[in-house]
């Protein structure tokens, strides 16, 4: 499907990175290619993280949202970086990878608000505390 396709489509695409070896690079390309194609192509997107059971994109995310949360600089970088791009995170999602497309289904039709292991309201800040900035 090429990019004129992909914009008057309203079906979603399904897009996977698998491999059984590890240490090959799935969670970094699988953020580069959701990060490009949100931030940058302006794609609604979400990552369903099937790294079962560890979940490293959801658990990259966590510990990025509690960095972010205990530090003041974080904080005011990350609500400049948003309010640049003017949107927020995309959604992390955690299933299995038997159940990923019924998992991204539900999210899509507003069924699921699930997002793991985050709750949503402890989702990366998009305002410091310091309302000067």
């Amino acid at each position: 499907m090429n990019e004129s396709n992909m914009e008057n489509e309203k079906t979603p695409l399904y897009v996977a990175f698998s491999t059984q070896k590890g240490g090959v690079g799935k969670t970094t390309f699988t953020v580069l290619a959701a990060s490009y194609l949100y931030y940058l192509k302006g794609y609604d997107v979400a990552v369903v993280d099937c790294d079962y059971p560890q979940h490293s994109i959801a658990g990259m995310r966590k510990r990025d949202a509690e960095q972010v949360g205990a530090d003041e600089d974080y904080k005011r970088m990350a609500y400049e970086q948003f309010t640049r791009l003017g949107k927020k995170a995309y959604p992390v999602l955690c299933s299995s990878p038997e159940k990923a497309i019924s998992t991204a289904d539900e999210y899509i039709d507003g069924k699921s608000s699930v997002r793991c292991p985050l709750k949503p309201s402890d989702s990366i800040p998009l305002c410091p505390n310091n309302p000067a900035h």
